[in-house]
């Protein structure tokens, strides 16, 4: 079965053989209209919505697990195809507005000392289709989003390909249509995969893990910046903001003592 989530139109019009060509636009639509049957997407042919229930899958993964905080951000739990549970939260602030927090991994392999997930280490790489279905389980259970921040399980950087891939169909016209300047890349250093960013794109806000300027201190804390020191750290950063005119985001961790 082929997953749909993580395809442009043409990308699906191709993998299903569509023809004419823009009825994977069409299908583009539905998908991110929040339609999860074949059958509802109404201006498709019926033989066509047949065909399309034997060889294509609208969503590959299930919600196991819903909870809600007091000031109304939703955690959902989401079982993906092979049994790995991944996190994708819908942060509201006081004015209402919903910002979706996604994984890029199923658990992490950066071994943050302060993160939980990151002393989980790595079990996979998430697929684009499994990083957009977060947020078109998101958007089913909370509404609109705002804005989407790749902060949650994983280390976007270093499943770049896919980080990409889903980018493209968040910001596509005939989809959710964000504004790239809506859409953050948290990571916690990767300096090639910074580098990537500024020669390939996608110009997205960019946001970094640097918890501590002290290069011990840090090195203690996020073992990342062995191999990727601040002074190279530093440099790219500079790179990226000439190139792109974006700022960049510095994130610190408070602890008591150390930081």
């Amino acid at each position: 079965m082929t997953p749909l989530a993580g395809l442009l139109p043409d990308g699906i019009a191709a993998a299903l053989g569509l023809s004419p060509a823009f009825r994977g636009r069409q299908v583009f639509r539905w998908i991110h209209r929040g339609i999860e049957a074949f059958s509802d997407m109404s201006d498709l042919p019926a033989a066509l919505r047949v065909s399309l229930e034997e060889q294509a899958r609208i969503l590959t993964s299930t919600v196991d697990t819903r909870s809600e905080s007091e000031d109304g951000s939703v955690k959902l739990r989401i079982r993906l195809h092979d049994g790995a549970a991944i996190e994708a939260m819908s942060l509201q602030d006081g004015r209402g507005r919903r910002t979706a927090c996604l994984s890029t991994q199923a658990g992490c392999g950066m071994g943050c000392a302060f993160c939980r997930t990151g002393l989980m280490g790595l079990a996979r790489n998430l697929a684009a289709h499994e990083i957009v279905e977060q947020l078109l389980h998101l958007r089913r259970e909370t509404g609109d989003v705002g804005n989407i921040v790749f902060m949650g399980m994983g280390e976007p950087l270093l499943n770049f390909d896919a980080v990409a891939a889903a980018v493209a169909v968040f910001s596509h016209a005939d989809g959710a249509a964000m504004s790239l300047r809506r859409i953050t890349i948290s990571t916690c250093g990767i300096v090639d995969g910074i580098r990537r960013l500024v020669e390939e794109g996608p110009v997205v806000r960019l946001a970094v893990s640097l918890v501590s300027a002290v290069p011990e201190t840090r090195a203690a804390l996020m073992p990342v910046s062995r191999a990727n020191p601040l002074p190279a750290l530093r440099e790219v950063l500079g790179v990226y903001q000439e190139r792109t005119r974006r700022r960049v985001t510095l994130e610190v961790v408070l602890i008591d003592g150390v930081t």
